[in-house]
């Protein structure tokens, strides 16, 4: 089974050598769903390709500087690195050995299913849902799969524990995260929009 490829948008580059494309591709089979669609965005000019590179951005075919692109997958990755440092402090490991332990002591799945929701874990899980998922893992390894730097201020409040050194910590993590999400500068208006009824409407 292959791919159909439709073209949606040729344009010119910036330094006008090639172009900037965005292909509009469904499954070439009979069983495709109509939301079953991908864009493929190029920058087609060997000059242009060092320096930029076309990326979905907001729902659009944007053309960024690849230096900027490069910076926010480097604050990401440091984010994860100091995301994983974070859940390494001994006072977050032993915090959560704490909760695990309450949970341990709460009885029947609804009051734990509660404890997890009060700590922000799981919130989203039907009870029947968190018994299962319990009965696969138990209390303590549950904690640990689902404890994330997010959790920690309702987890602590929940063993009633206060810790601002460590709350600063989350404080500059999030501020990290919030950088390596930030959108890069357009380099020039958006080509196109990308999806299937602005394709659409461009035939």
């Amino acid at each position: 089974m292959g791919t159909e490829t439709s073209l949606y948008v040729s344009k010119p580059c910036l330094c006008g050598q090639g172009q900037l494309i965005v292909n509009y591709c469904t499954p070439d089979h009979p069983f495709a769903k109509p939301s079953q669609y991908t864009f493929q965005l190029f920058v087609e000019c060997a000059v242009c390709k060092s320096e930029y590179d076309l990326v979905e951005q907001g729902c659009n075919a944007t053309l960024i500087r690849r230096a900027d692109k490069l910076n926010r997958e480097a604050l990401r990755s440091k984010h994860w690195a100091k995301r994983t440092e974070f859940m390494e402090r001994e006072d977050v490991k032993f915090y959560l050995k704490l909760f695990a332990g309450v949970v341990l002591s709460a009885g029947p799945a609804t009051f734990k299913h509660r404890l997890f929701q009060q700590a922000d874990m799981m919130t989203m899980d039907s009870v029947a849902t968190f018994r299962k998922t319990l009965k696969k893992f138990g209390d303590e390894e549950l904690v640990r799969i689902h404890a994330s730097p997010n959790s920690m201020p309702s987890l602590m409040k929940v063993i009633g524990v206060k810790n601002d050194e460590l709350l600063r910590e989350l404080a500059m993590l999030n501020e990290l995260w919030k950088q390596s999400q930030e959108p890069c500068p357009p380099v020039i208006e958006p080509l196109c929009t990308l999806t299937q009824e602005a394709y659409r409407q461009s035939y």
